[in-house]
């Protein structure tokens, strides 16, 4: 599943990104989704045991009340 994503950029910005990618092969939705994914690769390889944590409390943030009967099995 893909969500979609509006930021605001500086026009100039916008625009010299829009040229680079072009002349690259590439969209701005590429090059941003490979950025992403490299900012997020380089977090979780900076502090494994911190992004373990965070991962961990997203789930259980979603843990509900009704899901504890499976613990019981």
């Amino acid at each position: 599943m893909e969500a979609r994503v509006t930021i605001k950029l500086p026009e100039s910005l916008r625009r010299q990104a829009k040229a680079v990618a072009a002349l690259r092969g590439e969209t701005i939705a590429e090059v941003l989704r490979a950025r992403l994914e490299e900012y997020v690769q380089e977090a979780q390889a900076d502090d494994n045991a911190a992004w373990k944590e965070l991962t961990a409390q997203q789930f259980l943030a979603g843990y509900a009340d009704s899901d504890a009967v499976y613990d019981t099995l």
